[in-house]
Order: structure tokens, then C-alpha cells, then sequence
């Protein structure tokens, strides 16, 4: 598989990186702090759920920290957002074909 095929628009690839932006949309607001969310204080220490919110948070946002430093947000709000755009894009690409391998071999067998 080559660039242009890994990178390639497909109606999967644009579900998936649409269905990771929902979930990104509404784990900031739902486990979000500063807006009072569940993952705050001294209830967050103790919440597993927090934890593993707080590690794939992590994961998925951590060019967009590097991105965050670089820039400042009130100035350059529509780059950071088209960098968020394009990493999750870049993650369903990923996804999808380390799903698409998994699915070859067990067909080999």
C-alpha cells in the first residue's frame, strides 16, 4: 500500500474520523474541569474512568499540545482546529489499516 492509498478518501476513513471528533467534542465537555465536569478535584484522583480519559486524551491531543505551544489559540484558533482535523484523519487512516491488514491475514489462515 502507498501514500496515496493509505491517505486516500474513503467513506470509512471520513465515518471513523468524524465519529473520533464527536467523541473528542464530548469528552472535553463532559470530562472537562474548568466547566465543572466530572473529572475534577479530588473525585477525579479516585475515578478510573478519569484516568483512562485523562491517558487517551493524552494520546489523541498530543501533537495539538505541541500545536498549542507553538501558536496561541486566540490568534491562530482555525489552524489548531485544521491540525486537529487532519491528525484524527491521519489516526482513522491508521485504524483503518491495521484493521484491513488484521482482516488479510485471518483470511490467509
Amino acid at each position: 500500500m502507498g501514500w496515496k492509498e493509505f491517505f486516500k478518501p474513503t467513506i470509512g476513513k471520513i465515518i471513523l474520523t468524524i465519529a473520533i471528533l464527536l467523541l473528542v467534542v464530548v469528552s472535553v465537555f463532559y470530562f472537562d474541569g474548568g466547566s465543572g465536569g466530572r473529572c475534577w478535584g479530588e473525585y477525579a484522583k479516585n475515578d478510573l474512568i478519569c484516568k483512562i480519559a485523562d491517558y487517551v486524551a493524552i494520546i489523541i491531543f498530543f501533537p495539538l499540545v505541541i500545536t498549542n505551544e507553538l501558536v496561541e489559540m486566540s490568534k491562530l484558533f482555525i489552524l489548531y482546529y485544521t491540525v486537529l482535523i487532519l491528525y484524527l484523519y491521519f489516526l482513522s487512516c491508521l485504524i483503518i489499516y491495521i484493521y484491513n491488514k488484521i482482516k488479510s491475514r485471518r483470511k490467509k489462515k
